[in-house]
């Protein structure tokens, strides 16, 4: 999870990196569901910043990376 995430935030440079990039714009927006290619976006109320976040299990484990790319 650790490296998804440096790839995603440009830490870990790689021939994908371009197509990373892709999947964190807006591809689908109502209301206040926004959805990627394969990184779901949740843009916060109150503060209006926005985490690019990806959410995933299997029987007895369970993860969630997100990350906000300004900050």
């Amino acid at each position: 999870m650790l490296n998804f995430l440096g790839t995603q935030l440009g830490m870990h440079p790689t021939s994908l990196s371009d197509a990373l990039k892709e999947t964190q714009k807006i591809r689908f927006k109502e209301d206040n569901h926004l959805l990627g290619f394969s990184l779901e976006i949740l843009e916060r109320k109150v503060s209006g910043k926005i985490i690019h976040y990806h959410k995933g299990g299997t029987p007895s484990f369970s993860s969630f990376p997100g990350f906000n790319p300004e900050d």
